[in-house]
């Protein structure tokens, strides 16, 4: 149904400076999180495999070893074409096993605890407001490794958000151009209660390759088999500048505050998960940052 925009790396989508776009944020500072993190990715314990879909937090946004970047690169990532050169992967630290996650220093915590919203009403969540777990996603609908959460992971942890363990919170990270668009068309959506159908039907039509853009007459079949009762309502909100502005500003809020560079991020409780890594690996945050809330009442 869609369109292929720009190429990819494998593992996940990230944000060059060097590639036009129709809004480009102001260059960010080095933020708490991008020096942080700096520090502690010389920690963090992450096998190859768990490193395909991870981005980089550089306040320079190079892309990781691993990712895909606007327009294309070439050098031969991790699982696929683009900038980065050879993905290597981390490799352990003496000491460490694929099964430690240590915790993010306390001023990583202040900043990701400050992220959950648990608001009522909330058309771009689900899951129970008090909810022991929450996981925010940043995620921007062209990139092929969010559709690769959404159809393969996400359906895993709807059954967890279902029982009442895991509130789900989406954020626009809108990284590509084609992103922003169908972001605006999303929020169309969930103006009328549909954001998440709507979220579905498009990562469905994902190929999973490039970055597919759509037009507006194809939204508004995505927006249709939805179950979008006002149609020409939804047409009329995704041609308004306002939801577009409002994708950019979600995604610069993202970038300038936390010094997200890349798609899909997730904030867990008190842990940040790049990449679109396997199911078991987020079933095993989930399952950690559950007994640590339960060890604490």
């Amino acid at each position: 149904m869609g369109t292929s925009g720009a190429g990819s790396i494998g593992g996940m989508s990230s944000y060059s400076p060097n590639t036009p776009t129709p809004h480009k944020p102001s260059r960010p500072t080095l933020s708490p999180l991008v020096i942080v993190l700096a520090t502690l990715l010389g920690l963090l314990l992450v096998v190859a495999g768990f490193l395909a879909g991870r981005y980089a937090y550089s306040s320079k946004a190079t892309p990781a070893p691993g990712a895909s970047a606007p327009g294309g690169g070439q050098g031969q990532g991790q699982g696929g074409q683009g900038q980065g050169g050879q993905g290597q992967g981390q490799q352990p630290q003496p000491g460490e096993t694929r099964d430690t996650l240590p915790e993010p220093p306390p001023e990583v915590l202040e900043l990701i605890r400050k992220e959950p919203k648990r608001e009522e009403g909330d058309p771009f969540a689900q899951g129970a407001v008090d909810a022991p777990v929450v996981i925010v996603e940043y995620s921007d609908f062209s990139c092929p490794f969010c559709a690769q959460f959404a159809t393969k992971t996400k359906p895993e942890i709807q059954k967890l958000i279902d029982d009442g363990t895991v509130r789900f919170e989406w954020r626009d990270l809108a990284l590509f151009p084609e992103g922003k668009t169908t972001g605006a068309a999303g929020r169309a959506a969930a103006a009328q209660d549909k954001f998440w159908e709507f979220h579905d039907l498009v990562f469905a039509d994902h190929s999973g390759q490039g970055h597919p853009s759509y037009t507006v007459d194809q939204y508004v079949e995505f927006a249709k088999q939805a179950g979008v009762e006002d149609l020409d309502k939804f047409r009329a909100a995704i041609e308004d500048p306002a939801l577009e502005e409002a994708v950019f500003k979600a995604t610069d809020e993202a970038v300038m505050r936390l010094g997200l560079r890349g798609t899909p991020a997730f904030i867990i409780n008190d842990q940040v998960v790049s990449g679109a890594q396997p199911t078991e690996y987020f079933q095993k945050v989930i399952q950690e940052q559950l007994d640590k809330v339960n060890a604490a009442k």
